[in-house]
């Protein structure tokens, strides 16, 4: 069976008139309870999101959030269990040997359901997609703006009302390409031009961060007939950690007229990269 977009759309709306929602962020754990579903927040194994239980002799509905996650993970949780609860029956579970007792219906959030690998999953990943980042919101605060963009702010603006909870991690490139600080730069503007990329990390053999090059640097350089990558690197480099909020990112590529940062882990090893055209094609998506 397809998925069910333009019908997921249209129950999202639904729900936001029912319950006076004008703007984001969205609150999914009070729509939760105004359908008279139980939300628990409880530590689990880290492979186990979230759950939702349904007791077809009492009509009792649970929701299971695994408290130990971030709070953007657990607030996809919770709004992708909602979408199960909304739009699917669950799987059925028999939980004693009473042969008297009606089954349960359950729905788990693990690994491999995180993965959307089947209809039900895809569906209610769309719901959670578009219950925290309704397109009519979008479509009324993108309206006469270019989101390819950092002027003014309307970027942050947009994050802010929708993103606010999205991670750097979230979005993050992890396929990324490097060179090191002796490389030529013919070599890297190769590099460049094969890959399609416009920023290029120089990082030291044990993956530590040691500066940047960009494409106009490259072009500056060859305009100049400068053949040693070393004489052009940035090393002053603007960076996040995986653990930031994307607003952060944002701020920092629009403070200092950039578009690009590398990301990095706590032993300061680039692990990706996060560009502006990232943060407005997410945005995009949903527009």
């Amino acid at each position: 069976m397809p998925v069910r977009r333009k019908f997921i759309r249209e129950v999202v709306e639904r729900l936001l008139d029912e319950n006076a929602i004008k703007q984001a962020p969205v609150p999914a754990e009070r729509i939760a309870k105004r359908l008279k579903i139980e939300v628990k927040f409880e530590e689990a194994e880290d492979d186990l999101s979230g759950f939702l239980f349904r007791d077809p002799t009492t009509k009792q509905a649970i929701i299971g959030v695994n408290a130990s996650h971030h709070e953007n993970r657990k607030r996809f949780t919770l709004a992708h269990e909602l979408g199960h609860f909304i739009l699917h029956e669950g799987q059925t579970v028999h939980i004693d040997e009473n042969p008297k007792r009606l089954p349960f219906r359950i729905n788990l959030r693990d690994e491999e359901s995180a993965k959307g690998s089947d209809d039900d999953e895809k569906e209610a990943n769309l719901f959670a997609a578009e219950l925290l980042m309704p397109a009519k919101f979008l479509e009324r605060d993108l309206k006469g703006k270019d989101i390819d963009l950092l002027e003014e702010g309307q970027l942050n603006y947009l994050i802010r009302g929708f993103l606010s909870q999205i991670l750097v991690s979230d979005i993050m490139n992890q396929k990324f390409y490097s060179v090191s600080r002796d490389e030529t730069i013919e070599n890297a503007s190769v590099l460049m031009v094969k890959k399609k990329v416009n920023h290029l990390p120089v990082v030291s053999e044990d993956g530590k961060l040691e500066g940047i090059v960009t494409s106009w640097d490259i072009t500056k350089a060859v305009a100049c007939k400068i053949t040693e990558l070393d004489e052009i690197i940035t090393r002053d480099v603007k960076y996040v950690r995986e653990g930031e909020k994307i607003e952060t990112a944002s701020s920092i590529m629009e403070k200092h007229s950039i578009s690009a940062l590398p990301v990095l882990d706590s032993e300061n090893r680039i692990i990706g990269m996060v560009t502006s055209e990232s943060i407005s094609a997410l945005i995009g998506r949903f527009s």
